[in-house]
């Protein structure tokens, strides 16, 4: 599994990794949104042209979030990430979910 690969993986429960093994894992990684679905009012899901796929954490509205767009996702404190969009204002908790 490469950096980008991992990336946020440590969070998803994988049962094909030996136990005991941690991922080098890069700070951040930048990706084109292939699909944004809405889960609840202001909570969505982002599936990435690198097959991840991130949910919203923290509720707010994301108007401008469409496919094609460059997305930033970065490592913050205590096991958090933190996305942003291009084209919309501000930054989007998540964590990885695929």
């Amino acid at each position: 599994m490469n950096k980008e690969q991992a990336f946020g993986a440590e969070r998803i429960d994988r049962k094909d990794a030996p136990a005991g093994t941690v991922a080098q894992e890069a700070e951040s990684i930048t990706a084109k949104l292939t699909s944004v679905s809405q889960q609840t009012t202001d909570r969505y899901t982002f599936t990435l042209d690198n097959g991840q796929v991130w949910s919203q954490v923290v509720a707010r509205s994301i108007a401008n979030a469409k496919p094609g767009k460059l997305v930033k996702i970065e490592k913050g404190m205590f096991g958090s990430f933190t996305m942003t969009i291009d084209g919309v204002t501000g930054i989007i908790k998540v964590r990885r979910v695929k």
